[in-house]
């Protein structure tokens, strides 16, 4: 149930210290609307998120097994996503050298291409240098074929990362970006994933 006030326990610091912080309040319809549950009922894992983001590596690490226990029901459908973030931040993509590592490393015989912007060159080029298929679904579906994936080539973003998170590949590639560029919390902190500085 969603209380007037709800409070986010985050786990200890490194010096001991225990944190509690107020969370905005949201309503059961708002939970629906920012949850799976309504556009694809059958992958519903009962996640209730605010307007809230976790991006802080000690939450990650402290309930990174509750997180990954929300998402390890789906089954491997392709051999391989790539989901590359343009958008806002074309001008910071992690860039098509990165992605071409990426896909280099990977053994796979058919795969996928998804992105904000599927007409970008990056996306276009990628798709014919490795037969892949542009992929064009909402964000909800995105992140399905992305957990659905045998192997995953991320962008930077918490988008992207959701998919990692979601997926049972053990072979995901992240692009590692300078601090200086990075434009989202330290949330990139799986030891089994493989992190490629760009």
């Amino acid at each position: 149930n969603v209380e007037d006030w709800q409070m986010l326990y985050r786990p200890p610091h490194a010096d001991g210290r225990h944190i509690v912080e107020p969370v905005e309040w949201c309503d059961q319809q708002q939970i629906n609307a920012l949850t799976l549950k309504d556009e694809i009922p059958e992958v519903n894992h009962g996640i209730d998120v605010c307007t809230l983001y976790f991006q802080d590596a000690d939450f990650i690490r402290w309930y990174k097994d509750d997180i990954k226990n929300h998402f390890n029901k789906f089954r491997f459908i392709t051999d391989l996503l790539v989901h590359v973030r343009l958008g806002d931040i074309a001008n910071i993509s992690a860039g098509i050298d990165y992605y071409r590592r990426c896909i280099n490393n990977i053994d796979f015989e058919s795969g996928f291409i998804a992105s904000d912007d599927p007409k970008h060159e990056i996306v276009r080029t990628l798709a014919e240098e490795d037969n892949l298929q542009i992929y064009h679904g909402t964000p909800t579906k995105t992140l399905v074929l992305g957990a659905s994936a045998r192997n995953l080539v991320l962008s930077g973003g918490t988008f992207s990362w959701t998919m990692g998170v979601a997926s049972s590949s053990d072979n995901i590639y992240y692009p590692i970006y300078p601090v200086d560029k990075r434009f989202y919390g330290d949330i990139f902190v799986f030891d089994n994933w493989n992190g490629i500085e760009i």
